[in-house]
């Protein structure tokens, strides 16, 4: 699992090189919250374990990372992984993905330059 994580990763950094910057508040008003490179929505079974390998891989290679749980079980080792590494995690317990909606975590989903899904597969 973690190869394939590892795997994923250097596809990711390619993708968020190559990515457009975000516009700063001189271009007008900017939501506020925290910013990261990367975020993973990730679920319980080995499609979200992967997912936060891939976290851990690109914070370890300096990036801005956050993992959103979306399911109460999960991969316990990636998760590790990934909290070592220094991945923002943010549990939401097995409830709904709109309660992002009503928080700061708002932010890190809508400015991402990338997105990874590892929900189910």
């Amino acid at each position: 699992m973690r190869q394939v994580g590892d795997a994923v990763a250097h596809r990711v950094a390619l993708l968020v090189a190559d990515a457009a910057p975000l516009p700063n508040e001189s271009h007008g008003p900017v939501m506020p919250g925290p910013r990261v490179d990367v975020v993973a929505f990730v679920g319980g079974g080995d499609n979200g374990g992967d997912a936060l390998y891939a976290c851990a891989t690109l914070a370890d290679m300096g990036l801005s990372v956050a993992a959103i749980l979306l399911k109460r079980k999960r991969h316990t080792r990636a998760l590790r992984a990934a909290r070592q590494a220094g991945v923002q995690v943010t549990d939401l317990k097995g409830g709904s993905i709109t309660t992002i909606f009503d928080s700061p975590q708002l932010s890190l989903v809508a400015f991402a330059k990338v997105w990874i899904y590892g929900i189910v597969g």
